[in-house]
């Protein structure tokens, strides 16, 4: 997600927040200037981390 994504931010940070407390594994990626939009590459990290 971007860090000027208005729309998604603040509640995925919550949630973050939420699965740490839980203990729960999991991975935040904050891309800067982005807003609510896909990232380049995507398709790949997501590829990366489906194989792990």
């Amino acid at each position: 997600m971007g860090d000027r994504d208005e729309d998604c931010l603040e509640g995925s940070m919550k949630l973050a927040s939420l699965l740490d407390g839980a203990g729960v594994k999991h991975e935040v990626r904050i891309v800067e200037g982005m807003e609510h939009d896909y990232p380049d590459g995507l398709r790949d990290d997501v590829s990366a981390l489906m194989s792990r």
